[in-house]
């Protein structure tokens, strides 16, 4: 479903749509827009941020009151003509999957909804008891990446241990940390699993959507294999750049910006994601995240 006070903009978005393979809607009146939200339920809704008489805020509350717990959720996605910021905190806190700022090209439309059809959604906040075998792995992971961020190593050795370390918990094909300007207009690759060497290679960020979509919204992506998703095979031609394979890309947090990512590509053999996968991605974020604190502390060393 497309909502935009922009009647020309939604009908370009919704006929681009349809020619990939969408099924498509476009409403321009707030009342309109509530029944249909309840009635048609669609996978995805783009939305602009002011839409007449039914903020994009208040569209986010309105589905958050009225969420089945078996439904499929809704994918939101805020369309907005000025990326100021704390409109899109606000957007993303009340719930929305992403953004895009206007002006924009029809491609980035159709890249984002390739992007969120393979999100997965996991809320594994508590271990499981009866699984002792899962909690001694976390429990084994957890020191041994505490007893190497103990030892009197350089910041770049321990990083690269680290991510040598998560690439052989999770028999991943390559575990990178990736650091961000404070503008996230450059990103390098500082430390590779697979490349000892690797310690300031810049990547093309348009090439990146899943570290673009990371950097936008600060949140965890986890995707499953798409690879053999018939539904999506017009997406694989019409947006090369998606990868398809499973992965995981996690933000690292200093404080509280994001200053770089964590990012586990998994081999084509895993098609899903399991509940220990996730959680060990998730520690070895937090604990890398700190490896900033150090990186602080050494400088500071220098300059006193």
């Amino acid at each position: 479903m497309v909502a935009d006070g922009d009647r020309n903009l939604a009908n370009r978005i919704s006929n681009y749509l349809m020619e990939s393979g969408f099924e498509t809607k476009v409403v321009s009146d707030a009342f309109l827009l509530k029944k249909m939200l309840v009635e048609w339920r669609p996978d995805f809704l783009f939305i602009d941020i002011v839409f007449p008489g039914f903020y994009a805020l208040e569209c986010l509350q309105f589905l958050k009151m009225r969420r089945v717990p078996t439904a499929r959720p809704i994918h939101v996605v805020v369309l907005s003509s000025h990326n100021s910021e704390l409109n899109v905190r606000n957007c993303l806190e009340a719930g929305a999957d992403d953004f895009i700022t206007k002006p924009f090209k029809l491609i980035d439309i159709l890249q984002r909804l390739a992007l969120l059809t393979q999100a997965k959604q996991y809320n594994f906040n508590a271990l499981s008891p009866q699984n002792e075998e899962q909690i001694k792995n976390y429990f084994e992971m957890v020191s041994l990446m505490i007893r190497a961020a103990n030892q009197n190593k350089s910041v770049p050795q321990l990083r690269l241990e680290l991510v040598q370390m998560i690439s052989l918990a999770l028999k991943a094909v390559r575990t990178s940390i990736i650091a961000a300007s404070p503008c996230h207009k450059q990103i390098h690759v500082i430390r590779s699993s697979d490349d000892p060497s690797v310690q300031q290679l810049p990547l093309e960020l348009r090439k990146y959507p899943e570290i673009q979509y990371v950097l936008r919204t600060g949140k965890p992506l986890f995707v499953e294999s798409l690879e053999k998703d018939l539904t999506l095979s017009f997406v694989k031609h019409e947006v090369k750049s998606i990868q398809f394979d499973s992965m995981m890309v996690l933000p690292l947090r200093h404080g509280s910006d994001v200053v770089g990512l964590l990012s586990i590509r998994m081999p084509k053999t895993t098609k899903k994601l399991s509940q220990s996968d996730i959680k060990i991605a998730e520690i070895a974020s937090q604990v890398i995240a700190i490896t900033w604190k150090f990186q602080d502390s050494t400088a500071l060393k220098k300059t006193a």
